[in-house]
This record gives C-alpha cells, structure tokens and sequence, in this order.
C-alpha cells in the first residue's frame, strides 16, 4: 500500500531541509575549524562560490541578457528573472542608499 502525501506544502518541506542540511553543515565546520572566524571565511567561501555557479546558470540559461552598465540595471534583471528562474518569485528592488551602491 502506499503513502498519499497527504497535506505537506512542499515550499515548506524544501525550506525545513534547507535549514536542517545547512545546520549540519555549520555544526561540522565549527568541529572541524578551531575558531568562529575561520568557520565564517569558509562559509563565505562557500557563498561566492555558490554564487558564482548561479551566475554562470543564469547567463547559460538566458542567452538574450543584455550587458548592464548601472547598477540598478543589475539588480532589475536578477530580481525579475533571477529570482524567477531559482526561486520561483519575483521581487522589488529598491535602492538602500544615495549614492545607489546598495539594494534592500
């Protein structure tokens, strides 16, 4: 016999892994490194590399992106098709400072 999935949202399933598998993995690295700072470079490390792998997805996948030349050209195009492509959603950005170096 088998098992109906019964009432499970999936977003939420796939966010409690998410929060289980990167908490074994922080939970590993402070045993494995003697201090939080070295824990904290290799999780950045992790992050940009990650990040760059994204990267090289969404230009693989979108080969009609055109080439930003502003920042908020960039933040535009990860949030209406970045965003979409990994997450499924859409956000707004806005920008975080005067000089527009930052988004929220």
């Amino acid at each position: 016999m088998s098992r109906g999935r019964g009432n499970l949202d999936p977003k939420r399933v796939s966010s409690e892994l998410f929060t289980l598998t990167y908490g074994c993995m922080v939970a590993q690295l402070l045993k494995d490194f003697d201090s939080p700072d070295e824990v904290n470079k290799q999780l950045d490390k992790m992050g940009y590399n990650i990040g760059v792998r994204m990267i090289e997805d969404f230009l693989a996948h979108t080969p009609n992106t055109k080439r930003c030349t502003q920042l908020e050209e960039v933040a535009d195009v990860i949030c209406k098709q970045g965003f979409r492509m990994f997450l499924g959603i859409t956000p707004e950005a806005r920008t975080g400072a005067q000089r527009r170096t930052s988004f929220r």
